[in-house]
């Protein structure tokens, strides 16, 4: 698949596939190779094909994925969401807009995996936002 800024090869493989200890230890040697031709390497199974919306949904967030974050943005987003049920990700927005924080870093946060949403149903303005459990080990100062 040739994209405006780069060349992927994105491989569709059955989910009992990765089941083989064999194969799974290829993807690291097959992306390493590939990226050092310029390529990068996806797999995806036949299972997120099925589920049209964490396909797309996945698509949607890689869009984000070079968006740039500061240290500041995780701040103002760690104590946002913190102490709080699941937001709607409209409300997230008109909340931390005024501080700087927009659609596009949110989604950034969802594809890092510091922000969860339910990825089976196609995220939107309605999506509900909450921290991942990530988030708050890393935000509690804790090493384990």
């Amino acid at each position: 698949m040739q994209r405006q800024s780069k060349q992927q090869i994105m491989e569709i493989k059955p989910s009992s596939w990765l089941e083989d200890e064999k194969n799974v230890r290829r993807f690291p040697v097959i992306a390493s190779t590939l990226k050092s031709l310029g390529w990068e390497f996806v797999i995806i199974t036949d299972e997120m094909m099925n589920r049209g919306s964490l396909l797309n949904n996945v698509k949607l967030l890689y869009r984000y994925a070079k968006i740039p974050l500061t240290l500041q943005n995780l701040i103002i987003c760690h104590q946002y969401f913190h102490s709080k049920l699941p937001i709607p990700l409209s409300t997230a927005i008109n909340n931390l807009q005024p501080q700087g924080i927009d659609k596009p870093i949110l989604l950034k946060l969802i594809f890092l995996g510091f922000l969860k949403t339910d990825l089976m149903t196609q995220v939107n303005n309605n999506s509900p936002l909450y921290l991942s459990s990530q988030a708050y080990f890393a935000g509690s100062g804790e090493n384990d």
